[in-house]
């Protein structure tokens, strides 16, 4: 576990908790995807490319966990950073940028001065280095307004599995049809 926030590592380990933002439930289900960027330095126009993902759900108490990758080369790790999506059908898609970002954040009650957050979502609080984030449940209205998230474009459709199935999910609610693996 994460014991000491100044230790973050865009690497791993990445574990919290999420919980509905109105009645502070946790949520079970909820797909978290960590997809690991590296940068570029050899080109103007692209300055990150994908390294890999990988993806779990929340338990009944809304925790996850995942363990992270290993890179050996010191250049390689110095050049990754994580992107975090977490999603659920029925609930706001949000997307959190960098892991080691958001848990070296100064202030952890005012969203405005996280870098990658969309429409109200935010960190409840920090336990034990772990971040306790909140989801926004959406009526349907709302659903259909915002739609299920779209697909990370860099990432292989075989390393979002479990995205791809609660996209769908989200999709057959809403009376539209669901992707066929590779067409999300």
């Amino acid at each position: 576990s994460i014991s000491n926030l100044g230790y973050a590592s865009d690497l791993g380990p990445f574990q919290g908790r999420i919980l509905d933002a109105e009645t502070k439930e946790p949520i079970e289900g909820v797909v978290v995807l960590i997809e690991w960027r590296q940068y570029r330095l050899s080109s103007l126009f692209e300055n990150t490319i994908f390294y890999d993902a990988q993806e779990t759900l929340t338990d009944k108490n809304g925790e996850f966990s995942m363990s992270g990758i290993w890179v050996i080369n010191p250049w390689t790790r110095l050049m990754l950073e994580a992107n975090v999506m977490m999603y659920k059908s029925g609930y706001e898609a949000i997307s959190l940028g960098s892991w080691k970002g958001l848990l070296e954040a100064k202030s952890w009650r005012q969203p405005a001065e996280l870098k990658g957050y969309s429409r109200g979502n935010y960190i409840l609080q920090v336990e034990d280095g772990k971040p306790v984030i909140v989801l926004k449940k959406l009526a349907m209205d709302e659903r259909k307004k915002v739609g299920p998230p779209s697909r990370p474009s860099t990432i292989p459709i075989k390393k979002m599995k479990l995205l791809t199935k609660e996209v769908n999910k989200e999709r057959i609610e809403q009376g539209l049809t669901p992707f066929e693996l590779g067409d999300y």
